[in-house]
């Protein structure tokens, strides 16, 4: 097949098994719109009709067919010509002048060792997780790893041939990995032959890993370089990882050792085949494969589901619609929903009545832009309507079902959701309104009624029934919001198409406004999501720094609320916020709009939160295929857990989720040994939405199954049933902690003896701690005693004194003189405690 496109020729390796290879590579942009190291054959001769020419020919598995490239084609001297019955490949019988140089010219050349045997490759993906843990937002190099030796920017084909010719494979040495601003490298130990080859300045031989997003691979080498001249220490929890004084700089020590291949590069940035494809090009390639229909074109513009049936909304036994009137407007606002009713209207969203059944009034909002939005006040509708168990899922356990090894990413907004299911004939007239004069019902489900999210959610859900078995990508969804994860950047683009060709035939709409199409870093139901990691979205942690102090007990609810969305970031946030909710409790939860009185405690912790959330780290998307564990802290009026998982290998596990909460008032009570069994318990059923019935170890400094087995109870009998089922649960293992707690830094097992927490129960189980069951030795003996204290001149003299009864009479045993200041009450005290 002719290309003119191409500036290479290039076939399969299955059609070069007979054909010498040339020890030289190729730099260029290939097929996929990667750039590549394509190896060459030995110079081969062409034959075309009666035309003959001999050149090194490409050889890539990534090419769907053999191409006959610009080289040969100008060599050949082949004219191509369009037609209407198509293209031709003419040669023509006379020489013509020949437009495009093909003498030999002068190109950059490097000289690298390659082809690293897997040996030494190994360590680094031994410490794969770790690394990625450290450095989440870099990405490989380029092209296949090597050590750069020589660069010349303009060199002719025999320098290359000329050092080939001596040059032996090597056996390369590695001791250490190192992670920096720039990207991570593993450093190649010097000896006699890299003496000798290496000559890169302000740089030492190393082979690049990973390139952070704002740098450059060429900028690995100063990193390098820096890094040679630091000062390291090694951490404490793992010897083999160190430390640069300055923080700036991981070191991971290792022992590597393998072969490499010195190779000749030339470097040309021609295209073999097609021009890289990007995220532009792909968003355009997806718009002309998705149908228009699917595009909103408008805010008014929504979609009728074609599966949808007819919503029937009941009222509770002996209620009757509601009818309120409208709260008084102010023109303008009266005028800026003007636009969306009449756009509701013509799209049969809502239609005029002549005999309405209720009314209930609008709200319309001013935006940031100065229009409006109209709400519709439906809170007496939802009061009337009878209620049905809700769908809607827990978004922190939706975002679980995202694979760590997704790295694409594609995030979906549908638009008028709720618009695009219908209501029943009979149920339209529940959803009515006034506006200027004349009735209005809503003829498909509304915003703002309670059943509208988890209905919607149902429909949805069953339209993409199914999905996993079309897709290779994982589908994820949320009411309106749907977000793609994939393993690469095709099989997000492929997927995306095939998702938004099913939504529009179903009759969704969608925002093109708001697409994130085939992302590395995607913003979804709050939370940036990148490759194994999420955190706080930036216009989440914008709206708790821009929160103003909250005056009343409504406003104060609304700022706990937006804090509260992201409290899986901050490891005490139930004791953080317990000072502001105390604030609430004091002037009272349903006076909503009483205003607050502020405490230092409470302006400590206001500001306290707002800083926590703003330096809030990632946290890990769990990996099903680790063993994820549950570190506990009793931690006195609060219980506080962190669930987390191992690197595979390195300083700590990652966290991937924090949890507290506060004891109640019956909790608090226990002893401290049954209220760690209680904040384990409370714990567990939080991280349960994440661990969803995967092995979890929980870990605890309390023996909490010898406490259950053998300890005296004091828990009633539906507590510890209750608590029992820890025991119970196969996904459940209880183990005393043998490190660093992350949940309270709790010592290690050689820092002090284990809490035997059957003896501790034991105290709490008797009335009087030296009361034993044994009995008494003498239990017929009989002292008598009594104290008393007198005024002698101008002081006080107390005593006491203790008899045994002896025959008819009694015997003194012990009397004495109480020291002052003393009273009659204190000498029988002392009295007694002596008999």
């Amino acid at each position: 097949m002719a290309d003119s496109g191409a500036a290479f020729t290039c076939i399969r390796p299955e059609d070069a098994i007979h054909l010498p290879m040339f020890n030289q590579l190729i730099r260029t942009i290939g097929f996929e719109g990667l750039k590549q190291l394509i190896p060459l054959t030995e110079p081969i001769e062409l034959c075309y009709k009666n035309r003959k020419t001999t050149i090194p020919i490409l050889v890539s598995e990534h090419t769907p067919i053999a191409l006959l490239g610009r080289d040969a084609l100008c060599r050949l001297n082949c004219t191509i010509k369009c037609t209407p019955d198509g293209c031709l490949v003419e040669v023509p019988k006379n020489m013509v002048h020949q437009l495009l140089m093909t003498s030999e010219t002068e190109a950059s050349l490097v000289f690298w060792i390659g082809n690293f045997s897997a040996d030494f490759l190994e360590p680094a993906k031994l410490w794969e997780k770790f690394i990625v843990a450290n450095m989440p937002d870099a990405k490989p190099p380029d092209y296949p790893f090597h050590c750069t030796l020589k660069y010349f920017k303009n060199a002719p084909q025999s320098k290359s041939e000329e050092w080939l010719s001596y040059q032996p494979k090597q056996v390369q040495l590695s001791s250490c990995i190192i992670l920096g601003p720039q990207g991570v490298a593993m450093k190649i130990n010097t000896d006699d032959y890299l003496e000798k080859e290496f000559d890169i300045e302000k740089s030492v031989p190393h082979v690049t890993l990973l390139v952070s997003e704002e740098y450059e691979q060429k900028h690995i080498g100063e990193m390098m370089t820096e890094a040679e001249e630091a000062v390291f220490t090694p951490v404490k929890e793992n010897l083999a990882i160190w430390r640069s004084k300055d923080q700036r700089y991981i070191k991971i020590m290792i022992s590597a050792r393998g072969q490499g291949q010195p190779l000749a590069v030339r470097m040309t940035h021609e295209s073999i085949c097609s021009a890289k494809m990007d995220s532009d090009s792909m968003k355009e390639e997806m718009l002309r494969q998705v149908p228009e229909c699917l595009w909103s074109q408008h805010s008014t513009d929504t979609g009728l589901v074609k599966s949808a049936q007819p919503v029937k909304v009941e009222l509770r036994p002996g209620a009757r619609p509601p009818w309120k009137n409208q709260y008084p407007l102010k023109e303008e606002a009266i005028q800026g929903i003007e636009p969306q009713i009449e756009g509701l209207l013509k799209a049969g969203v809502l239609k005029i009545t002549q005999n309405p059944q209720s009314n209930t009034p609008l709200l319309p909002v001013k935006k940031p832009d100065e229009t409006y939005r109209m709400v519709h006040d439906l809170r007496a509708v939802n009061e009337v309507v009878t209620d049905f168990p809700a769908e809607v899922p827990d978004p922190h356990t939706l975002l679980a079902q995202i694979s760590p090894d997704a790295t694409h990413f594609t995030v979906l907004d549908l638009c008028g959701a709720f618009f695009s299911v219908p209501l029943s004939v009979e149920s339209q007239g529940l959803f009515g309104f006034t506006y200027k004069g004349q009735f209005y019902e809503y003829r498909r489900l509304p915003q703002g009624f309670k059943h509208s999210p988890h209905i919607f959610n149902k429909v949805l859900k069953d339209d993409l029934a199914g999905i996993d078995q079309i897709l290779q990508s994982t589908v994820v969804q949320y009411v309106d919001d749907i977000i793609i994860c994939s393993p690469n950047e095709e099989t997000c683009h492929k997927d995306s198409i095939k998702l938004l060709q099913i939504l529009a035939e179903k009759g969704h709409k969608a925002s093109q406004k708001k697409l994130q199409y085939c992302q590395k870093k995607v913003v979804y139901l709050g939370q940036t999501i990148m490759q194994g990691h999420r955190s706080i979205s930036d216009s989440q942690l914008e709206a708790i720094r821009k929160a103003p102090k909250p005056r009343t007990v409504r406003e104060m609810m609304t700022f706990l609320g937006i804090a509260g969305y992201s409290s899986a970031w901050v490891e005490d946030y139930a004791s953080l916020t317990g000072p502001l909710r105390s604030m609430i409790k004091d002037t009272g939860n349903g006076q909503l709009h009483c205003n607050l009185s502020w405490t230092q405690e409470g302006l400590v912790a206001f500001e306290t939160i707002k800083q926590r959330l703003q330096e809030a780290p990632a946290l890990a998307l769990p990996d099903y295929s680790f063993l994820l564990y549950v570190s506990t802290s009793i931690g006195g009026k609060y219980a506080f857990a962190v669930l987390c998982q191992p690197t595979g290998m390195g300083m700590s596990p990652q966290p991937i989720s924090y949890y507290s909460t506060a004891y109640s008032e019956v909790e608090l009570g226990l002893p401290l040994c049954y209220r760690a069994m209680v904040g384990v318990s409370l714990m567990y059923d939080k991280a349960s939405s994440i661990t969803m019935g995967y092995p979890v170890t929980i870990l605890t400094h309390h023996s909490l199954r010898n406490l259950l087995n053998y300890g005296k109870n004091t828990l009633t009998m539906l507590r510890l049933r209750d608590y029992h089922r820890l025991l119970e649960q196969k996904d459940v293992t209880l183990a005393r902690c043998a490190t660093v707690n992350p949940a309270e830094n709790l010592p290690t097992p050689e820092d002090g003896e284990p809490l035997d927490c059957v003896q501790e129960a034991e105290k709490y189980s008797r009335l009087r701690s030296d009361l034993q069951a044994l009995p008494l030795r003498e239990p017929d003996l009989e002292y008598w005693t009594d104290g008393s204290c007198y005024r002698v001149g101008d002081k006080l003299c107390a005593g006491y004194a203790v008899v045994k009864p002896q025959g008819t009479g009694f015997v003194v045993e012990k009397a004495e003189v109480i020291p002052q200041p003393a009273s009659a009450q204190l000498a029988e005290l002392v009295g007694l405690t002596e008999a």
